[in-house]
This record gives structure tokens, C-alpha cells and sequence, in this order.
């Protein structure tokens, strides 16, 4: 039978040092603060009730998107950035494996010459093999970003119906240096649809971040700023696993997750 998160939480603080940091590790958590407060964030008891069970006021499915830079800057070096992020990515659907409410979407850009790489549409997230996903590997040239932003977002608008929700999640390491006429186009998505139930995320280096902000006018709430190395993003992939447990716990307990993702809005 398995455990219910309150016995977990009780089971985890009991343990010893060494256990506890094996299970932070495995789940890729940077402390046991973090992991307990993931526990905690799920909790949610019918009182009149033995068992736990999570209350959601979700009627909708999850769209949840992964949009990651595979130009060359990435690297494809063992360890780097990208193989990194790759990591992050993989460790991500398996956290979603037991959520039957998913329909998830893997996307990578590279060059402007080369349609994006849609490696994994709508999937159920139990039912993907991670060791068959079609990673492109970091070999393209410059970075047509908001080009893929304003594509994938185009992508979704006609499956998503008002009950549902949608959280893209962008990681890269450049600004945007190519098809320069799609910052307006991606601009004026991303301001429409972030006022109805989209949720869009960046993860990028602290100067482009900066730029990205003020370009696509994104919610500083929903960024993260990485230190561009392959500690960095492998940081930011952990906070962003941890981000999106929350985003879950969040919708399925009826909080607004339009903003404040990375971060409590207005907190810098």
C-alpha cells in the first residue's frame, strides 16, 4: 500500500543524515527543506476520511510544454548545459508519470533553417519511453527564440479549452538573434494569453533575461536567471522541477498560477 504524504513527511524527518540526502538527491531537490515543503504542498485531507486525498478544483487537463535551446552555445560536451537541461527534462516527465491529467509536449529550436523539433507531442507522461526521445544533441547556429515561443504557443491556442491549464517552460542560454520580425508577434501573444490561462516561463542567462523582459514583456515572476555554465543550468532545472510540483498543488487547490511561478510576484 503506499504511503500517504503525511507518513512520508514523517518517515523522512525520522530518517538519518545519509538517508535523507539520498532521497533530496533522487528527486533532485537541493535541501530537505525543499523536498519536505513539495510533501507538504500536496497535502490536501478530506477530513472525514482515512486516506489522503487531493482535493482539485481543476475540471481541465495540464498542457505542460518544455522549450529548450538546442542551438550550439548549449554545448553538447558531457555535463554541459545541454546534457544538463536534458537531464532536468527527463527527471521532469518522471515526476509527472503518476498524473493521468497531462498532455505533455517536448520542443527544441535550433536554426533558423530548420523546423522546430517537436520531439514529443501531447504525451502522457507514463506512457513515455525517455530513453527514445529524439534529442537534436546542441547543433544548430543562431537563435530564433521568440520565432518558437510565438509557434508553440500558436500550436496550442486551438486545443485549449477555458477549464484548462498551460505552463511552457523555456530554457536557453542566448537572446533572441534571429527572424528579429517575430519579437512583436511573440510580444502580443504572450500579453493575451498570459491574461487567460497560459503560464510562460523563461530560464536564461542574467543579461539576456534583462532583455528578454523587456522585449516580450514575460512576467519577472515566472523568470529565473541561471549562471550560463553547466552547474547553473543544472541548478535551474532542479528549481524548475520543484516549481512545477507547485504548480500542480497550486491550480488543483484553485490559486491564480498565472504569475509568480519562480517567484512571489513583485519579489525580485
Amino acid at each position: 500500500m503506499e504511503k500517504t504524504r503525511e507518513q512520508k513527511i514523517k518517515d523522512f524527518k525520522k530518517a538519518n543524515l545519509e538517508r535523507r540526502q539520498k532521497i533530496v538527491e533522487k528527486y533532485g531537490f537541493k535541501t530537505s527543506e525543499e523536498y519536505i515543503k513539495f510533501l507538504e504542498k500536496g497535502v490536501k485531507v478530506k477530513k472525514s476520511t482515512k486516506k489522503d486525498v487531493i482535493v482539485s478544483k481543476m475540471k481541465g487537463v495540464f498542457y505542460i510544454v518544455d522549450l529548450l535551446d538546442a542551438t550550439g552555445s548549449m554545448g553538447n560536451n558531457i555535463g554541459g548545459k545541454y546534457d544538463n537541461s536534458k537531464s532536468g527534462i527527463i527527471s521532469s516527465i518522471k515526476d509527472m508519470a503518476v498524473r493521468k491529467d497531462v498532455k505533455y509536449t517536448f520542443v527544441e529550436f535550433i536554426e533558423r533553417s530548420r523546423p522546430l523539433n517537436y520531439a514529443i507531442i501531447d504525451g502522457n507522461p507514463s506512457e513515455i519511453n525517455t530513453d527514445n526521445i529524439k534529442f537534436s544533441g546542441a547543433i544548430g547556429g543562431d537563435t530564433p527564440l521568440y520565432w518558437a515561443v510565438w509557434s508553440v504557443i500558436s500550436s496550442l491556442s486551438d486545443k485549449v479549452t477555458k477549464d484548462d491549464k498551460v505552463l511552457i517552460k523555456v530554457y536557453t542560454d542566448g537572446g533572441n538573434n534571429s527572424m528579429i520580425e517575430y519579437t512583436s508577434k511573440a510580444a502580443e501573444l504572450i500579453e493575451k494569453v498570459q491574461k487567460e490561462n497560459f503560464t510562460v516561463t523563461f530560464v536564461a542567462t542574467p543579461r539576456d533575461l534583462e532583455m528578454i523582459k523587456r522585449q516580450i514583456n514575460v512576467k519577472d515572476s515566472n523568470t529565473l536567471a541561471t549562471a550560463n555554465t553547466a552547474q547553473g543550468f543544472q541548478n535551474s532545472m532542479a528549481t524548475a522541477r520543484f516549481a512545477t510540483a507547485s504548480y500542480f498543488s497550486n491550480s488543483e487547490a484553485g490559486m491564480d498560477t498565472l504569475v509568480g511561478f519562480y517567484k512571489k510576484e513583485g519579489k525580485l
